[in-house]
Formats: C-alpha cells, sequence, structure tokens
C-alpha cells in the first residue's frame, strides 16, 4: 500500500506559489471591495477566503495520486477534504459578495 504524494519538488512549488498566487489576488479583491464598499456581507466573504491561500498552502503536499494501486478510498478522502474546503468556502465568499449592497 503507497500514499505516494501527486506533487513533489519543483512541481509542487510551483503549484504553491500558483495556487496562493491566484487565492492571494481573490483575497485582495475581496479586500478592495471591503475598503470601497463597506458592509456586513463583504465583510464576511473576506473571513471566508481569507484562510484559502493557507489551506491551500499546506494541503498541496498531502494531494494524492488518482488510481494508485493499492490505497484505501479512506486516504483518498482525507487528502481531498482541503481542498473541497477550499472550494466551498470561496462558495460562500461569492454568495456572501453577490447579497451585498452596492
Amino acid at each position: 500500500m503507497t500514499t505516494a504524494p501527486l506533487l513533489t519538488g519543483h512541481r509542487l512549488t510551483l503549484a504553491r506559489v500558483v495556487s496562493v498566487g491566484v487565492l492571494g489576488m481573490l483575497v485582495l479583491g475581496v479586500l478592495g471591495a471591503l475598503v470601497a464598499y463597506p458592509s456586513r456581507q463583504v465583510a464576511l466573504a473576506l473571513v471566508c477566503v481569507l484562510p484559502c491561500p493557507v489551506i491551500a498552502w499546506f494541503s498541496l503536499p498531502r494531494q494524492i495520486a488518482p488510481f494508485s494501486p493499492g490505497v484505501p478510498a479512506a486516504a483518498y478522502l482525507r487528502s481531498m477534504v482541503p481542498p473541497l474546503v477550499v472550494v466551498a468556502l470561496v462558495s460562500l465568499g461569492g454568495w456572501l459578495l453577490s447579497l451585498a449592497p452596492s
């Protein structure tokens, strides 16, 4: 049974930089929206998207290559929880931004 990581070395570094860069730009955009249009909904959206770059940074090394022989389904499930949390938080933040008064 092997749970070899999906990304290692240079590819892991590149994936981390790109992921955190994209999510960081999202956080800066929501922060800009909060400064331009202060409201409770935008503040809650910022709270939702703020931890996303950190979660992405620390969860990328734990990703397991798909269809590896002998890997139990529970290991795949554990490796997929952090990315799904990021997707859920970004979606919730987007929904909250759509509710904000303009």
